[in-house]
């Protein structure tokens, strides 16, 4: 399960001017790895510790347990409808604003909906700033997620990440900066990191049948 604290560190990884490529390098990782909570929270401590003191993260709060229960009774409820309607993702930050609270309440509730979702198969994750929920590693048997694969897509692209994926294939930059629907490209493979730029995947771009100019 993924701590607040790990949350807030992706976050502050996500805020730093820190060079994310020597970092990872560093210790071992990809750079897009210290924008995911995730990988963040399976990292031993001394890379933890290494990635807390590039990003002037308070080290002391890696390793302090939050057991705090929710201020309010739904608070853990409310910030769930949230992410529900928003599968995107949102940033602490929003869903403080949005809710009329401060961040503390707000990192308060998250911690209270993870350990509800823990006990339904499902956990929030976070790529920098932006959380989500998403389901846990292992929950599904293998054959399941095979038959999941087999079965029909419904045809229709999220335009966001139809977006995303199209700026980073071909190189276009948007006027009002990335495109909403990165993250969800980067989680789902359709888009890597390249010399410190995004670009389609290989399996993007031999769909487009753009591998053999190297685009």
């Amino acid at each position: 399960m993924i701590s607040v604290t790990t949350l807030r560190l992706a976050d502050a990884v996500a805020r730093s001017t820190v060079p994310l490529w020597p970092l990872a390098d560093h210790i071992g990782v990809e750079p897009r790895e210290l924008l995911d909570a995730a990988a963040l929270a399976r990292l031993p401590p001394r890379s933890l510790i290494h990635v807390a003191q590039a990003v002037k993260f308070p080290v002391a709060e890696l390793f302090t347990r939050v057991n705090r229960e929710p201020a309010y009774n739904d608070d853990a409820a409310r910030v769930g409808a949230c992410l529900g309607d928003h599968p995107q993702g949102l940033t602490r930050d929003t869903l403080a604003r949005a809710l009329s609270w401060d961040l503390d309440r707000a990192e308060s509730a998250l911690h209270g909906l993870n350990v509800r979702l823990a006990t339904v198969g499902l956990r929030l994750n976070a790529d920098g700033a932006t959380i989500w929920i998403e389901g846990s590693p292992g929950t599904l048997q293998p054959e399941t997620r095979v038959a999941f694969d087999r079965q029909p897509g419904d045809g229709q692209v999220n335009p966001d990440l139809g977006q995303a994926v199209w700026v980073a294939t071909f190189g276009h930059d948007l006027p009002d900066g990335p495109p909403e629907g990165l993250a969800v490209a980067f989680r789902r493979n359709l888009v890597e990191a390249s010399s410190g730029r995004s670009r389609g995947s290989d399996a993007v771009r031999f769909s487009l049948m753009l591998a053999e100019h190297g685009r």
